[in-house]
């Protein structure tokens, strides 16, 4: 499920585990999920890319198209979330700034 998902990437960032093989299947995994995912999921899937510093193949990409398609159902966490990952990714999405 997304929120399974979701739950996972939060899990692995949690545990500082960025250097698994797992990390790599997941940002493909979560880059095709994400159009159903909820706000909260993709703030979740955003804040654990953060955490990891973990970019993935068009992963940031499609999280900030993603978010800026729902960014009027964003709840305040959601959105502060999404834009400390982005900041720490060093990533500017000109529609989301």
């Amino acid at each position: 499920t997304t929120q399974g998902l979701a739950n996972r990437g939060q899990a692995f960032a949690a545990l500082a585990l960025a250097r698994t093989p797992f990390l790599a299947a997941f940002g493909r995994r979560a880059a095709e999920m994400l159009p159903a995912m909820r706000p909260q999921e993709l703030s979740n899937i955003a804040w654990a890319c953060g955490t990891l510093l973990f970019r993935g193949e068009h992963l940031v990409d499609a999280l900030s198209h993603q978010a800026i398609a729902k960014v009027h159902s964003f709840k305040e966490r959601d959105l502060a979330e999404t834009s400390w990952a982005f900041a720490k990714l060093s990533t500017r999405s000109e529609p989301l700034v």
